[in-house]
């Protein structure tokens, strides 16, 4: 089988792959280094010029994204609590629709009808899933007329989360309109560092130490472990990893033990203040770095894996995606 000649595998493409910060921290220095070596060197002035447009346009776009990324954010953390705020009326809503005769009681047709699956759906599942259970249970009132102001509140619930739902997938639009504008700036940035290298074998090429001196070789030179395994003692909490996400990150945890656990992102090892991802015994989930709910991925650093059974061990695998 033939492959590719490895002189001609552009490694800057490679190792930023998936890497917009590790493409960032490349460019600011290979742009720096060309800007001062430049001022001594007529012969790469052109090379310093063609480049910086690239660069700019790459700090450009991924100061975008970013700043893309906190609006999903903030939306995301806007519709759960939306969300959460929606449920607290749930015990009102059930008291006042069997005291309304008792014909709507607890176990009676009318009240099974109504709530058909139960007040599971309102607090498990997707976010468009538990949207939803409030337009399902408004037209589950519809036939019964002594329920009508009810049925109004639940759909006034539904509505107003209906439109947030709106705005943050708009904002997701967005997102993803940016990441797509950011790659292609990365792309095109770390291939023309590629070419600038091949210039400068072609025209230092006595001087290697000064051709090195114009790439970060460090960053450029350094891996990034993605896959993670562990095992959890009955009721053990275990640091998993550190590393300072970003909204649009995926990871995949496998739960592949018989002890459900518990993900958390923390602002310390071990640390369990954002949302608990929950997977249970044998279950495999792929998420975005969001779905933590963290409020500051600056300080919330620290993934943690919480073995919820006191009496069974497990086992788990995390990969950065």
């Amino acid at each position: 089988m033939n492959t590719t000649w490895k002189y001609l595998v552009i490694q800057f493409l490679s190792v930023t792959n998936g890497n917009y910060k590790k493409a960032v921290k490349l460019s600011n220095y290979h742009d720096a280094a060309l800007r001062a070596k430049a001022a001594q060197d007529p012969l790469l002035i052109p090379i310093y010029n063609r480049y910086h447009v690239l660069h700019l346009l790459l700090i450009k776009e991924y100061n975008l994204w970013k700043s893309n990324g906190g609006v999903q954010e903030g939306q995301t953390l806007n519709v759960e609590q939306m969300l959460t705020a929606a449920y607290s009326n749930m015990p009102a809503w059930d008291i006042a629709i069997q005291g309304t005769s008792v014909d709507y009681m607890a176990g009676t047709p009318n009240y099974l009808s109504i709530f058909n699956d139960g007040k599971k759906p309102f607090m498990n599942g997707s976010i468009d899933g538990r949207i939803n259970a409030y337009d399902t249970l408004a037209k589950n009132m519809v036939p019964f007329v002594p329920l009508a102001s009810i049925m109004g509140e639940v759909e006034t619930v539904f509505d107003t989360l209906d439109e947030a739902r709106d705005v943050q997938l708009g904002a997701k639009s967005n997102l993803k309109t940016s990441s797509n504008n950011v790659e292609e700036a990365r792309i095109k940035a770390m291939t023309m560092q590629w070419r600038n290298l091949g210039f400068c074998m072609d025209v230092y090429w006595e001087n290697l130490p000064f051709i090195e001196s114009l790439f970060d070789l460090e960053t450029l030179r350094e891996g990034r472990q993605v896959i993670f395994t562990g095992a959890l003692a009955p009721a053990e909490n275990k640091a998993v990893l550190t590393r300072t996400f970003t909204v649009t990150e995926q990871l995949r945890l496998n739960n592949n033990g018989n002890a459900e656990i518990f993900f958390y992102l923390g602002t310390s090892p071990n640390g369990i203040e954002s949302d608990a991802i929950k997977l249970i015994a044998n279950e495999e989930r792929t998420l975005l770095a969001s779905e933590f709910g963290a409020l500051d991925f600056s300080k919330h650093r620290f993934l943690t894996a919480v073995n919820q059974n006191p009496d069974r061990a497990t086992q788990y695998e995390v990969e950065l995606l």
